[in-house]
C-alpha cells in the first residue's frame, strides 16, 4: 500500500474515534440508545477505527493465536534443524581440517609412514581423501568445484 493512501486510512481512523469518543456517549446519557446498542456500536465502531490507524500493513500479522503459535514453533524447529545441520558440518570440516595440518606437520617434521611408497608418505593419501570428503562441501554446483579443484593444481605446479 502507498504512503499516500495509509496516511488517508490513519487519519480517517482518527476521524471516525471522534464521533464514538463523543456522540455515542452523549446519546447513551441523552437516553437515544440503550447500553447493549451502545457496547455493540462502540465495540465494531472502535475495531474499525483502530484497524485504519495500525494501517493494513500491520492487519496482516494478525492472526489467531493457537495458528500463530503452531506457525512459530514449526518456523523454530525448522531453524534449529539448519542449525544442527551446519554445526555438523562445521564439525566434519574442523576434523578434516585437523588431521589435515596434523599430517602435514608430521611430515614437514620428517615424522611419516612411508606406506609402501618411499617416495611418497602414506600420510599423503590420508590428506588427499579428507580434501576429496571436504570438496563437497565448497559447493553443490559442479562448476564451482571443478574451478576450485584446477585452481588448486595451479598452485601445486607453480611451487
Amino acid at each position: 500500500m502507498s504512503e499516500l493512501a495509509g496516511q488517508i486510512g490513519r487519519r480517517t481512523g482518527y476521524a471516525i474515534l471522534w464521533p464514538l469518543l463523543i456522540g455515542l456517549p452523549v446519546a447513551l446519557f441523552a437516553g437515544g440508545i440503550g447500553v447493549a446498542t451502545f457496547t455493540a456500536v462502540a465495540t465494531l465502531w472502535l475495531l474499525v477505527a483502530i484497524f485504519l490507524i495500525i494501517g493494513p500493513d500491520s492487519i496482516s500479522e494478525i492472526s489467531f493465536w493457537k495458528a500463530s503459535i503452531k506457525t512459530d514453533a514449526k518456523a523454530a524447529k525448522q531453524a534449529r534443524n539448519e542449525a544442527e545441520a551446519i554445526r555438523d558440518e562445521l564439525k566434519q570440516v574442523a576434523r578434516l581440517n585437523i588431521e589435515n595440518v596434523f599430517l602435514l606437520n608430521s611430515l614437514l617434521a620428517g615424522i611419516y609412514a612411508s606406506g609402501g611408497n618411499p617416495e611418497l608418505p602414506g600420510a599423503f593419501g590420508h590428506i588427499a581423501a579428507n580434501l576429496e570428503a571436504m570438496t563437497p562441501l565448497i559447493s553443490t554446483d559442479p562448476v564451482v568445484v571443478d574451478a576450485w579443484q584446477e585452481s588448486m593444481r595451479e598452485v601445486m605446479k607453480a611451487g
